[in-house]
């Protein structure tokens, strides 16, 4: 009797993807594996499409009571925004596919149909088709994006090198407090507005990304979705390198502590503590990269005035036998563990 793919986590299941998919060679055309935030492929000498696909399943990723279809509309579209980020390329065209039960009602998929639109024309993308199926008794929401860069431009989340510089866009551990803040608190009682909205509206860095892409200042990129301490992770293993990186640096809201009270007044689980949302929460949607050390950090200001996006430094990159590390908020060199966001817990 086989054994339940629980057993495997969702990275496990994405190592046998790889293996079967291994028995046949890639197509010449492909410029990535399977293990980037995007697809990419040539479409001639200099330009390449970048493809990336994101499922939202009701009650896994969203909830229809904590959040309007408008929200869960423009959310769905901007988890998917954020893979292009990621990679520098620019939104060109999406398809998308729904799975609702027959008691979904009319003005509800109106509303969400019309967040996803409006959250892609943000960034002159549009909605070209996809499928409609019926459920259960959950919703389903696949969007398939494509968008465009330059070859020789693309950002991967392979190209780091020992000496480069680990920086992060926006504040960390908003979402993931926002998640909770919507878990703990009552609808009629909530605060902290600004953790809320991060979790609700995600902002995808696309400006950002295709402006550190054009530079080329950046070595390597992901977004960060599982949680910080995992696609760091993520990043170092695909750019067979080590890190270090001092949480007394990460850029956090200056209302997650309060956010983080209520929470904990209001659970009677666990506390939730500063690491399980900053280091390990998942779905900020913000970008981790690494900056060359002999690059301008003029440049990276520069870009991050025109995206009007915040950017601070958080580390380096080391030698593989260095593994990943951290400080810790009380000074303390301890290993990095790559917890994070898992389907398959």
């Amino acid at each position: 009797m086989s054994e339940p793919i629980s057993e495997h986590g969702e990275f496990g299941l994405i190592e046998r993807i790889e293996k079967i998919l291994g028995a046949y060679p890639r197509p010449k055309q492909l410029l990535t594996d399977l293990g980037d935030d995007c697809a990419v492929w040539k479409i001639d000498d200099t330009r390449a499409f970048c493809a990336t696909v994101d499922m939202l399943v009701e009650d896994v990723h969203f909830r229809c009571n904590r959040s309007s279809a408008y929200q869960i509309g423009k959310r769905a579209m901007s988890v998917n925004l954020s893979d292009l980020a990621a990679m520098g390329a620019k939104p060109l065209f999406a398809l998308v596919s729904l799975g609702l039960p027959p008691t979904v009602a009319t003005a509800w998929f109106d509303d969400c149909i019309t967040g996803m639109r409006d959250r892609l024309h943000e960034f002159h993308g549009a909605i070209i088709g996809g499928n409609l199926s019926s459920t259960p008794d959950k919703i389903v929401i696949d969007v398939t994006l494509v968008g465009e860069t330059t070859i020789a431009k693309t950002l991967t989340r392979s190209g780091a090198k020992v000496g480069d510089r680990i920086f992060v866009t926006g504040d960390i551990g908003s979402s993931a407090a926002g998640l909770q803040l919507l878990e703990n608190s009552r609808t009629d009682t909530l605060v902290c507005p600004p953790i809320l909205q991060k979790h609700l509206d995600p902002t995808p860095r696309i400006h950002f990304g295709y402006m550190l892409a054009e530079t080329g200042i950046a070595s390597a990129c992901i977004d960060i979705s599982d949680g910080l301490a995992a696609d760091l992770h993520h990043l170092c293993e695909r750019s067979n390198c080590g890190a270090r990186i001092d949480c007394t640096q990460i850029p956090v809201s200056p209302d997650l502590p309060e956010a983080l009270r209520i929470i904990n007044e209001n659970r009677q689980e666990r506390i939730i503590e500063w690491n399980d949302v900053v280091l390990y929460g998942g779905e900020d949607y913000e970008l981790l990269f690494t900056v060359k050390p002999e690059a301008s950090l003029l440049d990276l200001a520069h870009i991050a005035r025109a995206a009007k996006t915040p950017v601070n430094e958080i580390g380096i990159i080391l030698p593989w036998e260095d593994r990943v590390t951290m400080y810790d908020t009380s000074g303390n060199h301890l290993p990095l563990r790559a917890h994070g966001w898992n389907h398959y817990w």
